[in-house]
């Protein structure tokens, strides 16, 4: 049985992109003996990032928010600092 996977391109035709940063997807099905057939190029709006930093006296928080088309909600994520 085939399984189907994605490999993130910058430009539709070479798998070259991180997947957090990619705005188009290369899916191909990947059949038991190892052939593999392009299926189609999907394309979306790449996610939108928003660093800010909160501080308080001595306290600094680092965080990111995430936006993705299709997504209800931003997503924020808190970011190790050093001090």
């Amino acid at each position: 049985m085939p399984i189907r996977v994605a490999a993130a391109s910058s430009d539709g035709k070479y798998v070259n992109q991180h997947f957090g940063k990619a705005d188009k997807f290369l899916i191909f099905d990947i059949k038991d003996n190892g052939e593999h057939e392009f299926i189609e190029l999907r394309e979306t709006a790449p996610p939108v990032w928003w660093r800010s930093e909160f501080k308080r006296g001595n306290n600094r928080i680092n965080f990111r928010l995430r936006y993705s088309a299709g997504e209800s909600d931003w997503t924020w994520s808190p970011e190790k600092t050093d001090k």
